[in-house]
């Protein structure tokens, strides 16, 4: 009866012997994978970390800040000279009054600088067009609530627009002195927008281009503020300028994130030297 109940019972000692063999090996590759996962992101992070800094980028960015602000400063001063003489005369041709004169020519720097800052750049601080803008879209993920390409140039036009009249409401309320801290610190935020334009746009490099961004809001923040302090309806004007970039940082953030490397991690967030 033994043998019997033990042949009886073999066919399904059999079977669930197979089964609880088989379980294992089922969820083997699973755990393989996540290990290996987890070991190439692990390797990928202590290479970062032992990767070294590109001090030569990190100097190239210095210098072209600390050079553009220099320049535009400079420009500040002659123009600076340039409207008191011309302020200072009464009959210009055309009947024009000399203080209009000068007015029209501060107004006509800051559109030009407004719009076009990188003019005073030594690094190539290129935007995008929209046929531009729309192939880096096809190159890298985009986040879902990103604007459309189209919706860029129009706000940066506008923005451009805002920060001319705030800075000429400034250099009035600041009895038509145009080396005061407000220009100054807005001509230091214009600076380093032009280096972060080189390192998003031209270098295309996604991690740097993060900490970039923030400094570049940082500084339209401060700028904002200086200008709100010598003149209300300024500081208001150019505050649809920080919003934005505030926006633009989320959205820089965004496309570091959800562009990985083949490895699985993140593009470093400081310049690195490249490997041979």
């Amino acid at each position: 009866m033994l043998a019997k109940g033990r042949g009886l019972l073999s066919p399904f000692s059999t079977t669930a012997a197979q089964y609880s063999s088989r379980l294992p090996a089922l969820q083997l590759p699973a755990l393989q994978r996540r290990q290996h996962a987890c070991l190439h992101v692990t390797r990928a992070a202590a290479a970062d970390e032992s990767a070294p800094v590109d001090g030569g980028a990190l100097a190239k960015y210095g210098g072209a800040f600390a050079l553009q602000t220099g320049v535009m400063t400079g420009t500040l001063f002659g123009l600076q000279q340039v409207t008191q003489a011309v302020g200072a005369m009464d009959n210009l041709p055309g009947g024009v009054e000399g203080e209009t004169a000068a007015k029209a020519l501060v107004t006509l720097f800051f559109l030009v600088t407004s719009i076009k800052s990188r003019i005073f750049s030594p690094l190539d601080a290129s935007r995008p067009n929209i046929k531009g803008e729309k192939k880096a879209i096809d190159e890298k993920k985009r986040p879902s609530w990103m604007p459309p390409p189209p919706v860029f140039p129009i706000v940066w036009s506008t923005i451009g627009l805002l920060r001319c009249i705030s800075s000429v409401l400034v250099w009035e309320a600041s009895g038509r002195d145009l080396l005061t801290t407000p220009l100054i610190i807005f001509c230091a935020h214009l600076a380093i927008g032009d280096v972060w334009n080189h390192i998003n746009n031209i270098e295309k490099r996604m991690g740097v281009a993060v900490p970039g961004v923030l400094c570049c809001w940082a500084s339209a923040v401060a700028a904002t503020v200086a200008y709100y302090q010598a003149d209300h309806t300024a500081g208001q004007l150019l505050a649809p300028s920080a919003v934005w970039i505030g926006i633009a940082s989320a959205l820089i953030y965004s496309i570091w994130d959800l562009n990985r490397l083949p490895d699985g991690s993140r593009d470093s967030l400081y310049p690195v030297k490249q490997q041979q």
